[in-house]
């Protein structure tokens, strides 16, 4: 295997991560998964009552399935009295 190769196969796996913006730490990431959302957020250790997920610019809910190809929002929820 060329070396070129090599990268060009670590890039294409990289390229497969989903993509994740968590607003509260204003941190992007990549993360191998696929799943429901809810256990996406425990596996990032966030509380699914205190946020909202975004899927491709589409507001979802905890019981959707995310996979690598997708890119996420987890915004903070708001509220005051």
């Amino acid at each position: 295997m060329l070396f070129s190769e090599i990268n060009f196969k670590k890039e294409f796996v990289l390229a497969s991560c989903m993509k994740i913006f968590i607003e509260k730490d204003e941190k992007m990431m990549e993360k191998k998964f696929s799943g429901k959302i809810i256990v996406l957020l425990k596996s990032l250790d966030i509380n699914p009552t205190s946020v909202l997920v975004v899927k491709n610019g589409s507001l979802v809910t905890e019981e959707d399935s995310v996979n690598d190809d997708d890119s996420i929002k987890i915004l903070n929820v708001i509220s005051g009295g």
